[in-house]
């Protein structure tokens, strides 16, 4: 499990991190949070779902990444990125918020993410703190960044709590090709009941799409079909460990990767 340590200017002067490419470390991450205004980016690749969180009850939007729990069929051998946008949350990565209170959001680092080190003539580092003891330019862009993911977090927590209150999810067990060749239905899963949604009054209608939720269910409901997707990302993931690709093109499955660098404006980037 991952330590995340507020950052300060006392513990962490003349420190600073490494920036990695490599996503290594989710790859044990079968399942990632994800919010509504990157939706449309994912669901070009990902499947998406609602769970029901075990300690509040409350739902909230995931994306699917792996058939058995424990492991990530987005993340390759050697940590890059298989395929298609990369979640928000990751490309912060080594921060996250995390809340004091009620109302305060602290920035905080993965304290054994292997990205820390002193700043040195000869180090790569970038550094946390300035000279003046303020933060960094590029620490206050990621701190912009991961602001910015907190509120869009909220705003997607109340769409989905729309879309319950409203009786517009129901469960859903797609059945997926197991790692042994068997079928393995997934369970715990919850979708847009789309029925209903086209069934909705009008008033009800116009009051989820001015939060969103309206966008949100149909968006998780069109990304249902790349359920189908991880079984053969499965496949690649063997062939790649096997350093037998044999020329398959990423790219032709689900298109041109991106979303590095540290904006919410979710266009696809360059390679």
């Amino acid at each position: 499990m991952p330590k995340f340590i507020p950052l300060s200017r006392e513990q962490h002067a003349g420190q600073g991190w490494k920036g990695s490419k490599s996503y290594a470390f989710a790859r044990q991450d079968s399942m990632v949070p994800v919010v509504m205004q990157e939706v449309s980016l994912l669901l070009q690749s990902m499947v998406m779902a609602f769970i029901p969180d075990e300690q509040s009850g409350a739902y909230q939007l995931v994306a699917i990444q792996s058939v058995p729990p424990g492991s990530n069929l987005y993340v390759r051998p050697d940590g890059d990125w298989l395929a298609g946008q990369v979640p928000a949350l990751y490309r912060a990565w080594p921060f996250r918020m995390a809340r004091k209170g009620e109302d305060q959001l602290i920035l905080t680092v993965c304290e054994d993410s292997g990205l820390i080190e002193e700043v040195s003539p000869g180090s790569n580092a970038v550094p946390f703190f300035n000279e003046q003891g303020e933060m960094s330019e590029p620490l206050s862009k990621v701190a912009k960044f991961l602001q910015q993911y907190e509120l869009y977090r909220a705003m997607t927590r109340k769409a989905v709590d729309q879309l319950v209150a409203h009786e517009m999810i129901e469960p859903w067990e797609p059945s997926v090709e197991a790692p042994d060749g068997t079928k393995k239905r997934l369970t715990g899963l919850y979708a847009a009941a789309e029925p209903r949604l086209r069934e909705a009054k009008p008033d009800v209608l116009a009051e989820l799409a001015q939060s969103g939720a309206l966008g949100l269910a149909y968006g998780q409901h069109y990304s249902k079909q790349r359920i189908k997707d991880l079984p053969r990302l499965l496949r690649i993931q063997k062939r790649l460990a096997e350093k037998a690709t044999g020329g398959l093109s990423i790219d032709d499955m689900f298109g041109r990767d991106g979303g590095d660098e540290m904006t919410f404006d979710f266009s696809p980037g360059e390679h």
